[in-house]
């Protein structure tokens, strides 16, 4: 079986590529601002409606202050998933536009909510067996978003997926495991450890959700990215390495 190349090197060619492409996916990702902008002014409508209604006594008020918020907050969330799969298909298909990757990704926005929703279901059903299947489909269907970007169906991309993952599990596993303990572990460590900093509380913890943002997120999806296109040449190789006998037999 043909070997996957070391944990450094691809983390290496992971942060060369973000150091590369930092300015333009830090552009991107600025998008968040009016998404956020708009999921907060439909939160503070919901309960600022309910709230006033209440001191009002009004009903209308309730009701109506309640339908507008809920109306706004949806149409915020659903920029928000989109964004999510339309950044996802700039960092795994580095040739995409960045002007051009909303109209691209619109006619399979649901269905990449089809797919979130599915995999979401699935994990969800591994932690209520004890947690130790979660993490055996987690593994399973990490790739299953690339395959999604990448034209695949919902099931096709999860069965790719697994397929890609079949005899390497292990190796895959540890990877994954090695990539969040250098990008996500430090960063959890840091917004724990600034809560109780004085005075530096609030500015901290936002400097540290900046830096997940703009670059722990982008960091761990091209080094998934990176990971999948490993575990594909190197069967690829193994392949052909066991065909090649075959055939001269």
């Amino acid at each position: 079986m043909q070997s996957l190349p070391s944990f450094i090197s691809l983390l290496e060619s992971t942060w060369a590529e973000y150091q590369n492409r930092s300015k333009s996916l830090s552009k991107f990702i600025l998008w968040i601002i009016p998404i956020f902008a708009v999921c907060f002014f439909g939160f503070a409508t919901f309960f600022g409606s309910f709230a006033l209604g209440m001191l009002q006594q009004s009903k209308a008020i309730i009701w109506a202050g309640i339908a507008i918020g809920a109306v706004i907050t949806l149409i915020g969330l659903l920029f928000a998933l989109w964004f999510t799969f339309a950044f996802k298909a700039i960092v795994i298909k580095p040739e995409t536009p960045a002007k051009g990757v909303w109209r691209a990704t619109a006619p399979r926005l649901l269905g990449y909510l089809g797919l979130v929703i599915l995999t979401n279901l699935i994990l969800l059903g591994g932690f209520i067996l004890f947690v130790i299947p979660a993490i055996l489909f987690h593994v399973w269907f990490v790739f299953a978003p690339q395959y999604f970007v990448l034209g695949s169906g919902i099931t096709e991309s999860l069965k790719k997926s697994k397929a890609l993952c079949e005899n390497r599990w292990w190796n895959v596993a540890l990877m994954l495991m090695g990539s969040y303990i250098c990008v996500a572990v430090p960063l959890n460590i840091a917004q724990y450890v600034v809560k109780y900093i004085p005075h530096f509380a609030g500015i901290g913890s936002f400097l540290v959700n900046i830096v997940s943002i703009f670059v722990g997120m982008p960091v761990l999806l091209i080094f998934i990215r990176k990971l999948r296109e490993s575990v594909e040449e190197a069967n690829v190789s193994t392949n052909a390495n066991t065909t090649i006998p075959e055939q001269i037999g």
